[in-house]
């Protein structure tokens, strides 16, 4: 099982230097693209964008490791869709005069007795499709954590200001705090995997549902390094006087740069852009999306 490197990866690219705040932007109109868009040709185009972006940032690839999760999420999906798209799902043969293409079935028709459980084209496409939704957003939060310094994050969550409200720092801790215990979460459970190995537990190689059986007992002792970690981090913050002020100052000063503004300006634009096709002209949407809200 390979470690979660959710970290930050220091490097001096164009994206690094981004302020935060545009990387959130970008999080939220790739979540927005993402949600209004199911034609896979159009998400494969955002997936393609997505790389162009990490290549630019200069990530090495061992920082996705965690994609191989993902692509049997995507088989699931493929599978599932695959046989919900007949009369147990939300279309009962045709809709609107569109016919369903049946690829096999999974209780052949030579066989006696049980439902004969079609396989659809179109439902493999649209599980498809959601996979690729779900890669979409997979790929691209990662980059927000990885490409941007924890200090300039915090900074930046702290100066956010809608009129006299703001954001509490006990919230911006506790947000700073889950990211960066992501990986070294990861990391614990992985060691722990090593660990058993050592001693000739079998993790089931590629059976997926071994692997999962024979991990679940390591739950107890990750679980209990987190404990005392979260016991450790406790004790720092209170020999620190953590709270004891209202007003903090910070060492790193993060500033909205003109870069910053043309890379946000363009992101909003696309991501107008898209909902306006996908409302008004229904450009990105398979036809036979179930319950379609456009």
């Amino acid at each position: 099982m390979p470690v979660i490197e959710i970290e930050y990866f220091r490097a001096d690219t164009f994206v690094h230097r981004l302020h935060p705040f545009t990387k959130i932007i970008f999080e939220i109109v790739v979540f927005v693209t993402a949600a209004v868009i199911n034609d896979p040709l159009y998400s494969l185009i955002i997936i393609l964008a997505i790389i162009g972006i990490i290549n630019l940032a200069q990530i090495p690839v061992r920082k996705f490791r965690y994609m191989w999760v993902v692509l049997y999420v995507v088989l699931f999906l493929v599978f599932t869709q695959g046989i919900w798209f007949t009369s147990f799902g939300d279309f009962g043969g045709l809709e609107g005069g569109f016919a369903w293409k049946t690829l096999f079935y999974l209780w052949p028709e030579w066989l006696p007795g049980g439902p004969r459980v079609p396989f659809v084209l179109q439902g493999a496409v649209y599980g498809f499709a959601l996979g690729l939704r779900f890669v979409v957003i997979s790929l691209a939060f990662p980059l927000l954590i990885i490409a941007t310094h924890p200090s300039d994050l915090v900074t930046s969550l702290a100066s956010f200001r809608i009129g006299s409200w703001k954001l509490s720092y006990n919230l911006i801790f506790v947000f700073a705090t889950a990211l960066r215990y992501i990986p070294s979460i990861s990391r614990e459970f992985d060691n722990t995997i090593d660990a058993q190995r050592s001693r000739g537990v079998d993790f089931g190689g590629l059976n997926l549902y071994k692997k999962i059986k024979a991990s679940v007992p390591l739950f107890i002792p990750v679980l209990i390094s987190s404990m005392l970690h979260a016991q450790d981090l406790t004790l720092a913050l209170e020999t620190r006087a953590f709270g004891a002020l209202e007003e903090r100052t910070f060492l790193r000063e993060v500033r909205w740069k003109r870069s910053d503004w043309f890379v946000s300006t363009i992101l909003i634009l696309l991501c107008a852009a898209c909902v306006l096709a996908v409302t008004k002209y229904d450009l990105g949407t398979l036809p036979y999306t179930p319950q379609r809200s456009f």
